[in-house]
């Protein structure tokens, strides 16, 4: 910093404060870049752990439809045998990573096959 006497002065470490300001900016964009792709598998992890441990409330009816499932395939039969320890936690963790499998951002899993067979919301209406 110089020392300032005129007003012209001012202007001139105004200007050259101003260019600094600009290139921290751009230096520190580059950083933050930097560190979001190193941190990209590691938020990829917690998206995908995530989706184990909270529920997509998207659709009530399929949710209530996979933890009716849940409880008599899962629990009831594939897990008849197992201790109480997993017949507690993995119908939990299922139900919910099953709810985001189901609903996804396509569409829910009726949606996603209407879609593939090529069934519209129009034929079915002019087929009535």
């Amino acid at each position: 910093m110089n020392k300032i006497q005129t007003y012209d002065d001012l202007l001139k470490e105004e200007l050259a404060l101003r260019a600094t300001l600009t290139i921290q900016k751009k230096v520190i964009q580059e950083e933050v870049l930097r560190i979001r792709e190193q941190l990209s598998p590691l938020t990829k992890i917690m998206s995908f752990a995530s989706k184990f441990v909270t529920r997509d409330n998207n659709n009530t009816w399929l949710n209530t439809g996979i933890g009716i499932a849940g409880d008599i395939i899962f629990k009831n039969v594939i897990l008849a045998k197992s201790g109480w320890l997993a017949r507690l936690v993995l119908p939990y963790l299922v139900k919910n990573y099953s709810s985001h499998l189901l609903n996804n951002g396509d569409g829910n899993l009726f949606q996603r096959i209407g879609k593939k067979i090529g069934f519209r919301k129009s034929e079915s209406i002019k087929s009535n």
